[in-house]
């Protein structure tokens, strides 16, 4: 049986992006009751997650969920798998700020998209320390909103709660993947082990190992269950981050939706440069 897995990603894409739509519609009310200010940044929110993006991480936890249950439970799955992508997105915001891009997906990052809002509303003055102080708020919200949706599932408790310490453990260990990068563009040396160890926190587990074992537990996953899904999902979540170094280095700016070779100018140690 062949498989037309550009058929299936579109079709996940094309559910997943619904469900954070609706999601996002239901933020920016909340926010419109507060103040036009906090329901604009919500808005814009909206834009930037869904402005482009694969969205493996969250296909990948529905069939980390897929793999062990056979029910047809798949709208709430569906609703859980979007708070991956919230994630991202917070994650993606504040790298945006510490490497001081300025293009994320073609477009303007969150920072100097309100940069922008700012110098046009008030003057050039500080414009670009209130966009990063949006772009943090923003990244805040949005790390506030995938647990949230976690939280909400529609899953056994104690299913929940083991995905929500996953959820948390991702955001710790990219945490310390990021010191351990940003320290890394100081020193003279490094060594592969510490540039892997990097890639592991920052980039493999939380791209595919971790979305899988969040989707394998809400199905009531087992330690050893767990363990297969690291077998399979580290290796390519290194793979996904050296291949992302290759297409940041020798791609083009208009499919990688930011400047060539911006990691190397930034100083970041890959396994390219090694």
């Amino acid at each position: 049986m062949v498989v037309d897995v550009d058929g299936v990603m579109a079709q996940y894409q094309a559910k997943i992006n619904e469900r954070l739509g609706l999601f996002f519609d239901e933020q920016i009310e909340e926010a419109s009751k507060i103040s036009d200010y906090t329901r604009d940044v919500v808005a814009n929110i909206k834009e930037y997650t869904l402005r482009g993006g694969k969205r493996l991480r969250p296909i990948f936890l529905i069939y980390g969920y897929k793999c062990l249950t056979e029910d047809d439970n798949i709208d709430a799955i569906i609703e859980a798998s979007i708070s991956i992508e919230l994630m991202q997105s917070y994650l993606l915001i504040h790298d945006d700020i510490m490497d001081e891009d300025e293009l994320r997906r073609g477009k303007p990052t969150f920072h100097i998209e309100y940069k922008n809002i700012c110098a046009a509303l008030f003057g050039e003055g500080e414009a670009r320390k209130f966009g990063e102080n949006m772009a943090i708020l923003a990244g805040d919200l949005l790390e506030a909103y995938g647990m949230d949706v976690l939280t909400n599932s529609r899953f056994k408790e104690e299913y929940v709660k083991r995905a929500l310490r996953k959820y948390t453990e991702i955001v710790k260990n990219v945490g310390y993947g990021q010191i351990l990068d940003i320290m890394s563009e100081k020193k003279k040396d490094i060594t592969e082990a510490e540039i892997l160890l990097i890639h592991k926190l920052k980039t493999a587990s939380y791209t595919i190992e971790n979305p899988l074992q969040i989707g394998a537990i809400l199905a009531g996953a087992v330690e050893a269950d767990l363990a297969v899904m690291s077998n399979y999902g580290l290796p390519l979540g290194l793979a996904f981050q050296i291949q992302d170094d290759i297409l940041g280095l020798f791609g083009a700016e208009e499919k990688i939706g930011k400047p060539v070779g911006s990691d190397i100018r930034e100083g970041k140690k890959t396994l390219l440069i090694l």
